[in-house]
């Protein structure tokens, strides 16, 4: 029997005991907008080279990964292929190179076991057809890995709007590439890269759908219709809703008509930005096993998931 013990931070392999070095590391999003390659930022992170062990003599067929501390993060099968930090990112200088990019935050989410590095692009400029100023938004690239099979390699384009007091809320992403930890993953990374090109059509296709958006009207019966959608009430009657999802729709609703963040109840612009702010400003977040309260914030917002969610959701009601 293999037993992960995070209490004592040891790995219990039958008679055999390990202990690592240091303590797991914590969620922090790291500014690294000093750093001009992979290396420099790994270098500053102070990350090197994690390892897989083989266990036959515990459990025949399965390995455990350790990382550069010696602390250990998973049982995986032997199958499993590790990509070690320099090899899940080394592709990114190219991809900042060729699209302009700056590096700007790196840092460890869920105990370590994933990485994140991003790195930011030019702005685009959305303007409100009432009003004189209308939206800035940031365009990135955020490349995520996993050292435990928990998560494929993927690189992903988002753009942040650039409104709020905390600087940014995710509006959409689309994951470009994705490839899961298989002995073939390495050329599979290398050939998706060479299709990796079309990352500004995908930013430009995103731009067009944001504008037909600013220019679709919607009311604020539609926009509590979404919100019913996505908190699962719809049809239910408010007596009959629980207080938790009814505070979040109510919330939600609250951000349609928001002219400090830059929302005016008109659009579905509005709505979906609606959604944005709600999930960064006013949804309830908490310290969960192996998360804090900030690092589960910091997840929440940044779910592409979601944020398609929400994007079907305005189609659903007003059919754009």
């Amino acid at each position: 029997m293999i037993v992960l013990n995070n209490e004592s931070n040891r790995v219990f392999t039958g008679s055999q005991t390990s202990t690592p070095n240091l303590e797991p590391r914590e969620f922090k999003v790291q500014d690294v907008s000093q750093c001009k390659s992979i290396n420099d930022i790994l270098s500053f992170l102070n990350i090197k080279d994690y390892s897989k062990e083989d266990i036959p003599q515990v459990c025949k067929g399965y390995s455990r990964i350790l990382d550069d501390r010696g602390f250990p993060l998973a049982i995986v099968k032997d199958t499993y292929d590790l990509l070690n930090p320099v090899e899940a990112f080394a592709f990114m200088d190219a991809l900042v190179s060729t699209m302009g990019l700056d590096y700007r935050e790196s840092g460890f989410t869920h105990e370590g076991k994933r990485l994140f590095i991003t790195a930011y692009g030019k702005a685009i400029q959305i303007a409100h057809k009432d009003r004189k100023l209308g939206d800035t938004l940031q365009t990135r690239v955020t490349c995520v890995t996993s050292f435990d099979g928990s998560s494929s390699t993927i690189i992903k384009i988002e753009l942040l709007r650039v409104i709020c007091s905390n600087k940014m809320a995710s509006w959409i992403t689309d994951e470009v590439i994705k490839v899961r930890h298989t002995r073939n993953q390495r050329a599979i990374m290398s050939q998706a890269l060479s299709q990796a090109t079309g990352i500004e059509m995908i930013f430009s296709k995103i731009e067009n759908d944001i504008n037909h958006l600013n220019n679709v009207n919607v009311t604020r019966g539609q926009m509590k219709k979404m919100a019913n959608k996505y908190f699962k009430i719809d049809g239910k009657h408010d007596d009959d809703i629980p207080t938790k999802s009814k505070n979040g729709r109510d919330r939600m609703l609250s951000q349609f008509h928001h002219e400090t963040l830059g929302t005016f109840g008109q659009s579905a612009w509005d709505a979906m930005n609606a959604y944005t702010a709600y999930m960064t400003h006013d949804r309830p977040t908490r310290n969960t096993k192996g998360a804090s309260k900030e690092e589960n914030q910091w997840r929440g917002a940044f779910s592409e998931k979601d944020s398609r969610k929400f994007r079907n959701i305005i189609t659903e009601v007003v059919g754009v």
